[in-house]
């Protein structure tokens, strides 16, 4: 009897582990597309919590200003609030206005500029808002009968940037004594403060992380108020900028204490020196003009490799070093640091003695003061000669005077030496007695 046999199938009971694997795997993605939408729906949730709260500050703050009773104190803030573990930031700027008139009273020409009414701006902000815009709002409050002192005047502030565009939520102080007033310019960047007392006050402003053209964090000047008039000032100011600038370091080091020169046609001295340590420099503290700056080693007006072309109190000055230009201006960035070098002169002195060449002495450099800038002076601890009797560093341009630390000034006198910016590399023999 022949017995035929069903084909052999797989088993019913299980599964294999690949089969296993690719389950797992989609499950996986799966998850992952649920566990991303939950989260998104949470932060979008969470951004329209956020951003409900904030018109209820907006709100309450269009109503706080509109309850103010004396139209002079309705003045611009900052104030912080927090709601469900969330810190909002609620900024109002005010703006006078006038009926009939137009535009900023920080750019008009009428004086006296007669208030109307008061614009108030506010601007809600909260942490991680992404970019999720800011909440605002907007109302204008009308000045009441028997507000105004024909006796007092007013004062109009305008801040720009280096774009010449506004600087918005900067603090504007006027100052006499021990009395002050102050307010933060508006979107426009201006500040209008009214019913000032006739006299002498002194005006500022200051923002953290800001400078004007000469670095000052808090520039100032001095205003005389009129009564019945608008006595306007303003202000250049921005976010600082920051050099990096690195100073020659292998073959021909760099003094460590040189300083640092940095020019720009619109410093109002054309130059500015910082003093330091080290060869790699961080120059802070800087305007951010468009143009960029200029830098090179040394604080005397032959250091310039254009040759000064004007002194430090903006006069001209000799031209030192003829046919030689400077570097290309070092471009900067407000509230950013960008980077570059500074070349110099390189310098290789030989001590030479009675017997040949004298090993570990120290070369120093001396530079004459100069009236119009370094005026005491510059001087180097160079560097030190080797076994075969030679230094090598580098020094600023100009007109150098190089000695040998411990011995007798030749009958000569000490060699003197001028490092011309179109001739960068420089060898000298130093006689020692």
């Amino acid at each position: 009897m022949t017995v035929f046999g069903r084909p052999a199938v797989r088993s019913d009971i299980g599964v294999t582990l690949t089969e296993t694997l690719v389950a797992m795997v989609v499950f996986f993605v799966v998850m992952s597309g649920v566990i991303a939408g939950m989260i998104q729906s949470q932060k979008l949730s969470r951004d329209g919590r956020a951003r409900e709260v904030a018109a209820n500050l907006a709100s309450q703050e269009v109503d706080a200003s509109q309850d103010v009773k004396d139209f002079a104190n309705l003045t611009s803030g900052t104030t912080t609030q927090v709601v469900n573990n969330d810190t909002f930031t609620i900024l109002r700027t005010v703006t006078p206005g006038r009926v009939g008139g137009s535009g900023s009273p920080c750019d008009g020409t009428v004086s006296p500029f007669v208030i109307s009414y008061k614009q108030v701006n506010i601007r809600v902000t909260w942490p991680n808002m992404g970019k999720t815009a800011p909440v605002r709002a907007d109302t204008a409050v009308t000045a009441g009968v028997g507000n105004f002192d024909p006796d007092k005047g007013n004062v109009a502030v305008k801040v720009l940037n280096a774009g010449a565009g506004p600087v918005e939520g900067a603090k504007v102080i006027l100052t006499t004594g021990a009395t002050n007033r102050s307010e933060l310019t508006d979107p426009q960047g201006c500040v209008f403060l009214d019913q000032i007392p006739a006299g002498s006050w002194t005006v500022s402003v200051t923002a953290s992380g800001y400078v004007d053209p000469v670095g000052k964090p808090t520039p100032s000047r001095p205003i005389d108020v009129q009564g019945g008039r608008t006595t306007s000032a303003q202000f250049d100011y921005d976010q600082a900028a920051q050099l990096g600038l690195q100073l020659p370091a292998t073959t021909h080091p760099a003094p460590l204490a040189v300083p640092i020169t940095v020019g720009n046609p619109s410093l109002p001295l054309r130059v500015q020196t910082f003093a330091g340590s080290g060869l790699l420099r961080d120059v802070n503290g800087l305007f951010p003009f468009a143009s960029g700056y200029t830098a090179w080693a040394g604080s005397c007006t032959d250091a310039d490799p254009e040759g000064a072309g004007y002194d430090h109190a903006g006069s001209p000055t000799l031209i030192y070093h003829p046919g030689a230009i400077r570097d290309a201006a070092v471009p900067v960035v407000a509230g950013a640091r960008t980077t570059g070098n500074v070349n110099m002169a390189q310098v290789t002195v030989t001590a030479l003695g009675a017997v040949g060449q004298i090993e570990s002495k120290t070369v120093r450099a001396v530079h004459a003061p100069d009236p119009a800038s370094c005026t005491s002076g510059e001087t180097y601890d160079a560097g030190v000669t080797d076994a075969t009797g030679r230094a090598a560093f580098a020094l600023p341009w100009g007109t150098w005077q190089l000695e040998l630390v411990g011995s007798t000034q030749p009958a000569a006198g000490w060699p003197t030496v001028t490092l011309h910016p179109t001739s960068p590399q420089t060898d000298v023999s130093v006689d020692a007695l």
